[in-house]
């Protein structure tokens, strides 16, 4: 007994040896910082202001959290700034700081003009549902840029968005540290401290997500009220918001076997187009600029060395490119 004891615990100790070895290891290569949820700010969660994160494994991102847990250099200055909200593209960890579209179009206008505001899987539908919560974090913005990646959702989804959930001034950045449980505020650090059981557990989250995707799309049939719920939604973000409103889009591509990219096209993407230019919102369309950039020199707008070119997240060409088309129209609307 004692030898199978003895034999237990030298297992037990060289797994814990192994574990703290590649723990540590991991602070070079992927560290997020903690994740606060809430239900009153311009997203349903933020990191942990002030902490560091460094993202390796698609790409390679270095950042600090800013006070209002958004990964930005500096806080807006003054009345008229762009506000740009979107997903894990727009947040752009995956690239190096100073490389993401916001950064860029901050080196083309000026060096906090534009600020940053978006959250992993955080997509058009939640971005509406969320929208009178964004003009009340940033009532000062003069521009308001909504980044997607599709113009296809369905009835459930944009008539969800027309929920409106309202501003709560104590769940920002700067106040929402205070509002957190000795336990949350626990979790956090442990999450922090423990690089590798945070991958371990968002690879199983990525599994569970991707199967009940597969679920949904199988299930999924085309809506027909899709143009009556868009237009609600679309009137609703306009009535909200006075300044510049742009829906920056971005299509997934394919590299195909001859060499050539090709776009996905989306069916209602036409309508979605129109029913922006009737809502008096500005529909920023990439595809062209995407194509154009791959012509030139094959630059490819998603992926990366160490992941799947075409695939993924936006790389260096993808941000230069949406900067740029950006850029064009901010310049004209603002006069910058």
């Amino acid at each position: 007994m004692g030898k199978w004891v003895r034999q237990a615990v030298s297992w037990v100790a060289a797994f814990i040896t192994a574990f703290c070895i590649c723990n540590a290891a991991m602070f070079l290569y992927e560290v997020q910082p903690g994740w606060i949820d809430r239900e009153g700010g311009a997203t349903l969660a933020i990191w942990d202001p002030g902490a560091v994160l460094v993202a390796g494994m698609e790409g390679r991102g270095h950042y600090r959290v800013d006070s209002k847990g958004y990964l930005n250099d500096c806080l807006p200055d003054g009345p008229g700034y762009c506000v740009v909200v979107g997903a894990s593209f727009t947040q752009g960890k995956e690239v190096e700081n100073g490389k993401r579209y916001t950064d860029l179009l901050n080196d083309m206008l000026s060096p906090s003009f534009v600020y940053n505001v978006s959250q992993e899987g955080y997509y058009f539908p939640d971005i509406a549902a969320g929208f009178q919560a964004v003009t009340g974090e940033f009532p000062d913005a003069g521009t308001i840029v909504i980044e997607t990646g599709k113009t296809s959702f369905s009835d459930e989804e944009l008539e969800e968005a027309l929920n409106q959930r309202g501003y709560d001034e104590s769940q920002n950045g700067e106040n929402i540290l205070e509002t957190l449980s000795p336990v949350k505020r626990f979790t956090m650090r442990v999450k922090e401290a423990l690089p590798l059981l945070n991958i371990l557990k968002r690879q199983a989250e990525t599994v569970k997500k991707k199967q009940s995707e597969e679920e949904e799309l199988a299930e999924g049939d085309a809506e027909e009220s899709y143009s009556d719920r868009l237009e609600q939604v679309l009137k609703m973000l306009r009535e909200e918001f006075g300044g510049t409103l742009i829906i920056a889009y971005h299509p997934d591509v394919t590299i195909c076997e001859d060499g050539s990219l090709s776009p996905d096209r989306y069916e209602e993407t036409e309508v979605f187009v129109r029913l922006c230019r009737e809502n008096g919102i500005i529909f920023m369309d990439a595809t062209q600029a995407i194509l154009d950039a791959y012509a030139e020199d094959y630059s490819v707008p998603y992926g990366f060395m160490n992941s799947a070119m075409g695939k993924g997240h936006f790389s260096e060409a993808g941000h230069r490119v949406m900067a740029e088309e950006l850029y064009k129209i901010l310049v004209g609307r603002n006069g910058q």
